[in-house]
């Protein structure tokens, strides 16, 4: 198809910049061009690919006005806005519709015919970035994710007579713009399912059922069948881990892979640690499709720093083993703490058996997040408990209040894990969680308890029966 021919029809024209036609729920939402529309979907129908098309289609049919696509962070707007200049970039007829581009960390294009494209970040400067706009036209993407403060700001940039778009994925979160968008009369709705794309199948379905715990799982009802399930809140609140993201020198995740890698210390790049740092690791093992992920840690004046990050497929659990104990030689570290559930329970095992690894230097230390770990004693000296899993949530949401933990701000990787999160409490008073993926999740909690498991002495006396630890305010 040509574009002239696609020029005044948005389904044509989608045909025009994809080689697949749209699907009939991608129609529906394309050809609705007066209504606010609320769109919340499962994992991977779509909703960006409409996004590119839709912008690009708008951009062209209104002169002068101008548009704004909004992320809550750079991992989800950098890849939007660079696909939609892609799709022009590729188009000999779209390809010099632009005349001025700027890229991040504020996406601006300034098109031909006098239209306006922003992309900007809402909800990490207290409105900053959105100072001095009113759009006519504006796409949220994972509104999901947008708390009370960051939809109260896009509310100041929008024209009387702006057309909404918003587009996420049930989190369970009731606080949310998406969630308020889904209840508000205003807003057309669409809710699309995992199982409405063409290419769903019983063996994807199948695949699904097992990542996500059963269809009855938070996870299956939010990603697969796009409902809200449960009342859940966002594990770790933006503004305590926000302040974490610095500028790590030297900070490039590499990536090994294959049975025949080669692991050899002296062949790869790793980083020189800090100057009176002591060096730590962590990791969440795996193989594939699942990696390994190794976290090296440098601990200074109480901070602790994530100076790199190793990401393992495809690697025997016994190579994994050994290449754990030469890290630790190599950085004198001070604790190798693993997730010892499934696949990391070898790795722990070879880890402290003294016939394989004699006379170490470190500490081996195998986090069983299904466990339990001894966090307090009471009034008559008995241990009290917490689950794993719960603890070191609690112990990392502490870090990231405390400002005692930090991660690069360009690994986008950890950052959608952590914004992705969310929490919902069960009866004993503790939460489950709903993550996938969560590998770089299970190293950071496999740090932030490690210390707890090594050294039971740390525990305090209880009041009540509840262990005196802080708590964080979510």
């Amino acid at each position: 198809m040509i574009l002239g021919e696609s020029y005044f029809n948005p389904v044509d024209f989608f045909a025009y910049l994809f080689p697949w036609p749209a699907r009939s729920y991608q129609e529906d939402m394309l050809l609705e061009d007066k209504e606010h529309i609320c769109c919340a979907s499962a994992r991977g129908v779509g909703k960006s690919i409409l996004i590119e098309s839709d912008v690009l289609y708008t951009a062209r049919h209104n002169p002068g006005k101008e548009g704004l696509i909004t992320a809550p962070n750079a991992p989800h707007l950098k890849p939007l806005f660079e696909k939609i200049l892609q799709r022009m970039y590729g188009s000999v007829l779209l390809r010099k519709s632009a005349n001025r581009v700027i890229r991040s960390p504020e996406y601006f294009i300034q098109f031909r015919n006098g239209f306006k494209l922003h992309g900007r970040i809402a909800g990490t400067s207290g409105g900053q970035t959105l100072l001095g706009l009113h759009v006519d036209f504006l796409w949220v993407d994972e509104g999901q994710l947008y708390m009370p403060a960051a939809t109260t700001q896009l509310q100041g940039c929008i024209n009387p007579d702006c057309i909404m778009k918003i587009f996420g994925v049930p989190n369970g979160v009731r606080d949310s713009y998406l969630y308020k968008c889904t209840v508000d009369p205003d807003f057309k709705q669409y809710k699309i399912e995992k199982w409405k794309d063409p290419t769903w199948n019983e063996k994807i379905a199948s695949r699904l059922r097992r990542i996500y715990g059963g269809e009855n799982s938070q996870g299956w009802i939010n990603q697969i069948r796009a409902d809200w399930g449960s009342m859940a809140h966002l594990t770790f609140p933006e503004r305590h881990w926000r302040k974490c993201l610095i500028e790590v020198a030297d900070y490039d995740p590499l990536i090994l892979e294959g049975p025949e890698v080669d692991l050899r210390i002296e062949r790869l790049r790793l980083v020189n640690p800090p100057l009176n740092s002591v060096i730590e690791l962590s990791g969440d093992a795996g193989y594939d499709p699942d990696p390994s992920i190794i976290g090296i840690w440098a601990r200074r004046d109480g901070i602790s720093t994530l100076i790199q990050k190793l990401i393992l497929r495809k690697v025997s659990y016994s190579k994994q083993a050994t290449f754990y104990n030469e890290l630790a030689k190599f950085y004198n570290a001070g604790f190798v703490a693993v997730d010892a559930g499934g696949p990391g329970r070898s790795i722990c095992l070879d880890l402290s058996d003294e016939r394989l690894f004699p006379k170490k230097s470190y500490v081996p230390v195998a986090v069983n997040f299904g466990g339990r770990v001894k966090t307090a004693e009471d009034d008559q000296g008995k241990d009290i408990t917490e689950k794993v899993k719960f603890f070191s949530t609690l112990k990392l949401q502490e870090r990231f209040e405390d400002n005692t933990i930090k991660f690069s701000k360009n690994d986008l990787q950890i950052e959608i894990e952590v914004q992705e999160s969310t929490q919902m409490k069960v009866s004993d008073g503790t939460y489950v969680y709903n993550e996938n993926p969560d590998h770089n999740l299970a190293m950071m909690r496999a740090y932030a308890v490690a210390p707890w498991i090594i050294d039971a002495s740390r525990v305090i006396k209880a009041v009540g029966n509840r262990p005196c630890f802080g708590t964080v305010e979510l």
